[in-house]
């Protein structure tokens, strides 16, 4: 089993809400690189919620990523966990603000990267 980490490319930050826009809804969308995958990842920020979806896509014909695992870790602890479905998408419903990382279990390899959202970055 290789453990890699996964570099992190901002796609995108918070930016101000369209004029006019009655939801408090806000995203932050980020991709994340590791060896044959990009992990899509989007922070969605409603109130003091946040949820996070993502797509693990292969690269290179790299295989699919269905069976992966994924763990949201906080002091070393797992405090919740998610399987990718068929197309590799996953969710975490509940996400604590504060410093986090995301583990990615795949059939060969764990990966790993930090998360640390605040809402006032």
């Amino acid at each position: 089993m290789i453990v890699s980490c996964m570099s992190l490319v901002p796609d995108s930050s918070h930016r101000p809400a369209l004029a006019g826009a009655r939801s408090e809804l806000e995203s932050r969308h980020l991709v994340l690189k590791i060896h044959n995958f990009d992990v899509h990842v989007r922070m969605l920020f409603e109130n003091e919620n946040c949820q996070i979806l993502g797509q693990i896509q292969p690269r290179g014909g790299a295989a699919p990523a269905h069976s992966a695992r994924l763990h949201l870790i906080r002091n070393g602890e797992r405090i919740s966990s998610t399987q990718a479905n068929e197309l590799g998408e996953f969710r975490f419903s509940y996400v604590p603000e504060g410093p986090l990382s995301l583990q990615i279990e795949l059939t060969d390899m764990v990966a790993v990267a930090a998360l640390d959202w605040s809402r006032h970055v």
